[in-house]
């Protein structure tokens, strides 16, 4: 029944009398009683979410995970200036932090011409990557809205969609790069840890391969594309030079051989061949200091084509013996307690919001009296058969002084008789 409105007190007030309330039960018992009388409610969540999770576990594929670890030997790492030949090497007055350095080589192994060089080299395709679980559970609901976008709507479809540059951008969300902590200190070491995940064991370790040789690659051509612009530099200065020292001595061969021809040894001629050698030997000596830093760049790239790197793959990339099979048990037993406990909340939150009186002794508490009697609630057709069963014996008219069960009221004519049920049916 529905709660009266009045001047009554609430069922939930903390005012009631003593000797009205309701005995305390322990929070088992109502959690027994909650479930008992909300089992519908928490079984159909239950079964629903374990279900969908369940679903979803099997839909989605198997996921295998490999890693490697690359030593970056900072030490070794020389810098532009030095390697390129162009300036003489210098020492930095403060030294650039070790985690600053490795948090550079992180980036750069996770820069997008990494990820591109990998996909190309694999010719990986986007359902060949590996797809986050809530992008794969939506991946239908999305196809269907293409499909509708592109024959309802008329919507043009996009050329590029799944394409290259999609492929590329989901496998750098595959693999991740993060730094090993060090063993005997707080910072971190020169380790770089790569873990990369991926739907088959051995397209997992060939893109985690190709990932290293890409890294390792793409670094080794930085500096080699310095060297190259360096080289081309000077290439050209060395050809200056060389102009320079070329036309010095043509200037020098051009004076001496016209001093002799006319015999003149005067003083001034002497200073000025001695000023023209003089030259002559400055323009030579730029030429061989930059014939020599040509060297130098020259040296770097022979020595770049054989692969004389400071970044070392210490541990390889080994094939996956089993999927995360262990992991997906772990979030189906979740999701199964999730839904359990889903269930638990809607039941409270349905008896927390239930303002119906439902027993006796709450409608002694919400009303402050104490009750009197209690009535079963019948259905409707048992209600009919009472009803008519009392009308059946209201007509078979009962002799005088029988104990039918009704009162009695004098009639003037025929005495005593037995007085009518009330009609129940019709509100009498």
């Amino acid at each position: 029944m529905n709660a009266p409105v009045g001047s009554s007190r609430s069922l939930f007030s903390s005012d009631v009398p003593a000797e009205t309330e309701v005995p305390a039960r322990s929070s088992l018992v109502q959690l027994k009683g909650l479930v008992r009388k909300h089992l519908w409610v928490i079984a159909t969540c239950f079964f629903v979410v374990t279900t969908l999770v369940a679903l979803a576990l099997v839909w989605l594929p198997p996921t295998y995970v490999t890693n490697a670890k690359v030593l970056v030997q900072l030490d070794d790492l020389p810098s532009p200036a030095f390697f390129s030949g162009i300036t003489p090497s210098r020492e930095l007055p403060t030294d650039e932090p070790a985690n600053r350095r490795m948090e550079n080589e992180m980036e750069m192994a996770e820069m997008w011409p990494v990820a591109a060089a990998a996909v190309r080299e694999l010719n990986l395709k986007f359902d060949d990557v590996y797809q986050a679980p809530i992008i794969r559970l939506t991946r239908p609901a999305a196809d269907v809205w293409d499909w509708f976008a592109n024959n309802v709507l008329r919507i043009p479809a996009d050329p590029e969609r799944h394409g290259f540059a999609e492929t590329v951008e989901l496998f750098t969300k595959s693999y991740s790069v993060g730094a090993v902590n060090s063993k005997s200190a707080d910072t971190n070491s020169n380790i770089m840890s790569f873990i990369l995940q991926g739907t088959d064991a051995e397209r997992a370790r060939k893109s985690l391969q190709a990932v290293l040789e890409a890294y390792i690659a793409n670094a080794n051509n930085i500096r080699k594309n310095a060297a190259e612009k360096a080289r081309q530099v000077v290439l050209a200065t060395a050809e200056e030079a060389h102009n320079r020292v070329t036309e010095a001595q043509t200037r020098l061969d051009n004076f001496l051989s016209g001093n002799g021809a006319q015999g003149d040894s005067t003083t001034r001629s002497h200073a000025e061949a001695v000023e023209l050698d003089r030259m002559l030997r400055l323009r030579q000596q730029e030429l061989v200091d930059v014939e020599h830093r040509l060297s130098q760049i020259e040296m770097y790239l022979d020595l770049n084509a054989l692969d004389m790197e400071n970044r070392v793959v210490v541990e390889p990339p080994l094939r996956p013996r089993s999927s995360e099979w262990k992991k997906r048990a772990i979030v189906g037993v979740t999701g199964a307690v999730g839904g359990l406990l889903l269930g638990v909340f809607i039941a409270g939150m349905r008896e927390l919001f239930d303002r119906r009186l439902l027993s006796a002794d709450a409608v002694s508490a919400y009303l402050d009296i104490p009750g009197v009697a209690t009535f079963p609630q019948l259905s409707e057709q048992d209600r009919s058969a009472v009803l008519d069963r009392l009308r059946l014996r209201f007509q078979a008219r009962p002799s005088p002084g029988a104990d039918d069960g009704f009162p009695r009221e004098e009639d003037p004519e025929h005495g005593e008789r037995a007085a009518s049920p009330p009609d129940w049916r019709k509100g009498a």
